[in-house]
């Protein structure tokens, strides 16, 4: 998780966190950089309320939405979520 840990410091806007990450990086982990960053955005706040919700889209790949204020989707192919961490 060292790629989260490098682009989600404990402060500045959550949208600027994610968009550090490169184009090369995995719809898995642009996912949990955004996750990470908005739980962290929402402490420094002092509340938050989210909601996730993830089906089964074409070629079984995932849909994660992630809505936090506004709605950010992830498609997720299935292999990304079978590589070991």
């Amino acid at each position: 998780m060292r790629l989260m840990q490098e682009a989600v410091p404990g402060v500045g806007s959550s949208d600027q966190n994610v968009s550090r990450i490169t184009e090369g990086t995995s719809q898995l982990d642009k996912a949990m950089v955004k996750l990470m960053s908005e739980v962290r955005e929402g402490l420094r706040h002092g509340f938050f309320d989210y909601r996730l919700r993830c089906e089964i889209v074409n070629g079984r790949k995932r849909q994660l939405v992630v809505e936090a204020g506004k709605k950010y989707k992830f498609t997720i192919p299935e292999e990304e979520i079978e590589q070991k961490p």
